[in-house]
């Protein structure tokens, strides 16, 4: 089972649904302030890896 289908799968549960509003409360908030405090408005390449290594250099 892929990562993607797992987190599908946890979506269909109450509980699951919870947490990931939660989220977007708690985690997602900080990560707008690094990009904004850092003058970046978005990542310029698709993909997890190629933003992963535009995040390392911020």
């Amino acid at each position: 089972m892929t990562a993607r289908e797992r987190m599908e799968r946890k979506l269909l549960t109450k509980r699951g649904r919870a947490l990931y509003k939660l989220r977007g409360q708690t985690i997602e908030p900080a990560f707008g302030q690094i990009k904004d405090g850092r003058g970046c408005d978005g990542f310029s390449r698709r993909g997890a890896k190629t933003a992963d290594s535009e995040w390392s250099l911020m």
